[in-house]
């Protein structure tokens, strides 16, 4: 089983959740986008915020130059693999292309009434 963070391009909030869970986590994990187009680095905003939050730190440079991204359908999904959705669009989307696939919705943190946002560029939260 992996854990699969899913964007619209995959460029800004599933390449970061990304980071964050390989900093935290063992459990093998990727990203992808609904709409991706293949091979795009992450977006410089998502690298602007991800040094501000981390500093100058080699495992986020060898993040950085390594990511490509990548669309959801072209990732080879174990049916016990969790698909977990940056936005209730997403996840829609995702029930869509992805049926035989558990899929969760990423929450919001208690108290914070508005999904992560990298930049303003993404077209599924405007």
């Amino acid at each position: 089983m992996k854990v699969v963070y899913v964007c619209a391009q995959n460029r800004e909030r599933s390449p970061t959740a990304l980071f964050f869970h390989r900093q935290l986590s063992k459990v093998p994990a990727d990203s992808a986008g609904i709409a991706a187009e293949d091979g795009r680095a992450v977006s410089a905003g998502t690298v602007e915020a991800l040094r501000r939050f981390f500093g100058d730190n080699a495992a986020l440079e060898e993040f950085i130059t390594g990511f490509k991204s990548k669309p959801v359908l072209g990732l080879k999904l174990a049916r016990d693999d969790l698909l977990v959705a940056m936005s209730q669009e997403i996840r829609d989307e995702l029930v869509k292309q992805c049926p035989d696939n558990k899929i969760v919705l990423l929450e919001p943190a208690k108290g914070i009434s508005e999904p992560l946002r990298v930049t303003s560029s993404d077209p599924f939260m405007g």
